[in-house]
């Protein structure tokens, strides 16, 4: 994943503006506001501590942010959006078999959630793609990026108007 600035593109999509956007779309009710503070407190200082390659830090604070994101429950957006994020720092830091199945789980979430494939998914299909080719797996990694790119495809054709 390339950086920019010290923060991954992963960190930068998930930092600007999707979080309120996301809200907005999906709704954010269900726990109380200072919970959701927190989890975008903790989640900012987890990713600001992954781009300064701090990956103890960053575990130790996106560990946190997830923990508040559950208090939202099972099918809230801030869930697979912590999961990646986790999963991110796991990965690079080498812990792999415990990023996978918060990857898998991601998109299982963003699947329900968005019901079906969606452009909020491609961060993780990037992310698990990259620990697949890391764990010498590059047909796996081949068949998410073909699912990355389909979703882009019908992205542009609706933004084409088609």
């Amino acid at each position: 994943m390339r950086a920019v600035g010290g923060l991954s593109l992963l960190a930068l999509f998930l930092v600007a503006g999707v979080i309120p956007a996301l809200a907005q779309t999906i709704g954010g009710a269900g726990a109380p506001p200072v919970a959701a503070e927190q989890w975008q407190l903790t989640r900012a200082y987890g990713l600001a501590a992954y781009g300064g390659g701090d990956y103890v830090l960053a575990a130790d604070q996106l560990e946190r942010a997830l923990r508040f994101a559950k208090t939202y429950g099972s099918h809230d957006f801030r869930r697979p959006i912590s999961l990646v994020s986790l999963a991110e720092v796991y990965r690079a830091d080498g812990r792999f078999a415990e990023a996978e199945p918060m990857l898998v789980r991601a998109l299982d979430l963003w699947s329900v959630i968005m019901a079906g494939d969606h452009p909020t998914m491609i961060p993780a299909l990037q992310v698990y793609a990259r620990l697949l080719r890391q764990t010498g797996r590059p047909d796996e990694a081949a068949a998410l990026a073909a699912r990355e790119a389909e979703i882009r495809r019908t992205l542009d054709s609706v933004a084409d108007g088609g």
